[in-house]
Formats: C-alpha cells, sequence, structure tokens
C-alpha cells in the first residue's frame, strides 16, 4: 500500500520540488506515459474499434471506398438545414435525457461521500488523494454503464433510420423495373408491332392454303398440304371473330375453298399452334376435308 501510494501522488511531490534536472524530466515523462498517455491511448483504440465494429454491424458488413473521398454535397449548408427538422429535435431530447442521467450520477455519488468530502480539508494528502481516486473511479464507472444503454438505444435507433433511408419508393421500384426490364410502354408497343407483322404474313400465307376450315362466323383455320413434299397438313393461318372474317375475305380474294365444318375449325383452332402440322387425332377429319376438295375441284374440271 505504501509503494501504491507513492506511486499515486508521485506527480503532485514532484511539483513541490525545488530541483528538477534532466533525470526528474525523464522519469517524469515515463510516469505520465505509463499512466496517463498510454490508458488513453488504450481507450481511444478500442473506443475506435467499438465504433468501427457498430458501423459494420450497421451495413452488414458493407465497405465502400467510395465514402472516404470527399464530396462537396457535404459542406452545403443547405442539407444541414433541411436535416434540423429531422434530427435536432431527437438530437436535444437525447442531450436533455443524458445531461440528466450524468447529473443524476453525479448526485448520487457526491451524496454517499459528501461526510467525507467536508472532512477533506483536515484529512492526510494521502487520504484525500485515495477518496478523490475512489469517488471519480465510482462516477467513471456509472456514466460508462449510463453511456452503454444510451448507445445501444441509440445504435437500434440509427438502424432503424438507416433501414428506413434504404427502403426504396415505389417510383424507385418503378425506375428500377424500367431499367432491368425495359420500358413497358416501349415493349407493349414493341409486342404490337410483332403481332401486327405476324398476322401480314400469316394474311400472306392464305394465298397458298389448300383450304380454310370455318364455323360460319366465330373460327376459320387455313390448312395447306402438298402431298409430295408434307407428312401432314400444315396450319398456315387461324383467326376467331373479326379475324376470322377476314380470313374468309382473303381466301374469297385467292379463290381458296372455304369449308364448313364448326368441330374441326374450333378443334383446329383450340389445339394447333400457327406454323404446326395437325395432330394425328385430326388427321382422319382433315383427310375427309382435303378428299372432298379433291373430289370438288375434279368435278369442276370434268
Amino acid at each position: 500500500m505504501e509503494r501504491s501510494g507513492g506511486r499515486r501522488d508521485f506527480v503532485l511531490e514532484r511539483a513541490f520540488q525545488a530541483s528538477f534536472g534532466p533525470d526528474q524530466a525523464i522519469q517524469f515523462a515515463g510516469v505520465l506515459f505509463t499512466r496517463v498517455l498510454l490508458p488513453l491511448g488504450m481507450a481511444g483504440g478500442l473506443l475506435v474499434a467499438v465504433t468501427l465494429g457498430a458501423q459494420l454491424a450497421i451495413t452488414r458488413g458493407g465497405f465502400s471506398a467510395k465514402r472516404l473521398r470527399p464530396t462537396l454535397g457535404h459542406f452545403n449548408p443547405m442539407n444541414k438545414l433541411r436535416e434540423i427538422p429531422r434530427q435536432n429535435l431527437a438530437t436535444l431530447i437525447q442531450s436533455v435525457v443524458l445531461l440528466a442521467a450524468f447529473g443524476g450520477i453525479i448526485y448520487l455519488v457526491a451524496k454517499e461521500n459528501v461526510e467525507r468530502f467536508f472532512s477533506l480539508p483536515l484529512a492526510p494528502l494521502q487520504k484525500g488523494l485515495t477518496l478523490f481516486h475512489e469517488s471519480l473511479s465510482d462516477l467513471l464507472w456509472k456514466a460508462a454503464g449510463v453511456f452503454l444503454v444510451f448507445g445501444a438505444v441509440d445504435l437500434f435507433r440509427q438502424y432503424r433510420r438507416y433501414r428506413k433511408d434504404m427502403r426504396m419508393s415505389k417510383q424507385d421500384i418503378r425506375e428500377e423495373i424500367k431499367e432491368s426490364e425495359g420500358n413497358p410502354h416501349t415493349k407493349a408497343r414493341i409486342r404490337r408491332l410483332q403481332r401486327d407483322m405476324r398476322r401480314r404474313r400469316m394474311m400472306q400465307e392464305i394465298a397458298t392454303a389448300t383450304a380454310v376450315v370455318v364455323n360460319p362466323t366465330h373460327y376459320a383455320v387455313a390448312i395447306r398440304y402438298v402431298q409430295d413434299s408434307m407428312a401432314a397438313p400444315l396450319v398456315v393461318a387461324k383467326g376467331k371473330n373479326y379475324l376470322a372474317l377476314r380470313i374468309r375475305q382473303r381466301a374469297i380474294e385467292h379463290q381458296v375453298p372455304l369449308v364448313e365444318n364448326p368441330p374441326l375449325a374450333q378443334a383446329l383452332y383450340k389445339s394447333v399452334d400457327l406454323g404446326q402440322e395437325i395432330p394425328p387425332n385430326l388427321y382422319r377429319a382433315v383427310a375427309e376435308v382435303l378428299a372432298y376438295i379433291h373430289r370438288m375441284l375434279h368435278g369442276q374440271a370434268r
């Protein structure tokens, strides 16, 4: 205890010495470094590490070197003024509560040691330094606890605000969809142009059709069959309602035979895509249509 007390009041004793040479200065600097500067440096490093760890925890390990570059917009006073309504009230409330809590800690520490403080003028120097050391340590430990609680609360608040700021608005989502998938209006226009081109091509194919199977008003399917080069009849055009009417008109213009067969017309329209061969289950029905056209054409020829 005697040795420890000598270390505690080393600086105070040196202040009252008349002679202060190079040896005492070196010793004095070493004591200041080991007992004051080194603990402060370690505490500062710990604080930096905790702050960096908290920041990485908030951003989930995100790190960008771009944030290290100076940005002129950060020095714009108007940006700070716009942030006042958002930050000033919460910061004011936090500061008031923190000052009140710190004042309460000082009051509790002073209340516990008020009698000892009043006796300090009559106490020896060693006893006064010991009381001061104990009171200061108690105050710092309690203040550290309060700061830790407030830091955790502020960390949670900052994390929520960060998540809210990173949340995209509906307009941002629409813009991102436009950038990633293209403008919906442009895509719709492209699909409309492609559909019109397919219809024009389909209308041109009707002139080469062998027959058009129709349901008097609702369906029309144009098929083509060349016995020497095709394994099965091919659907070259099909349509419903208004498009069916256009297919009928086009077939009449090019003298393509029209055959009314409602069940077959509906089956071909629903089961065969444009440009595909008819399925085997429709071979017989289509063969009867082709045979009827063949007999009709040969009969006209005679």
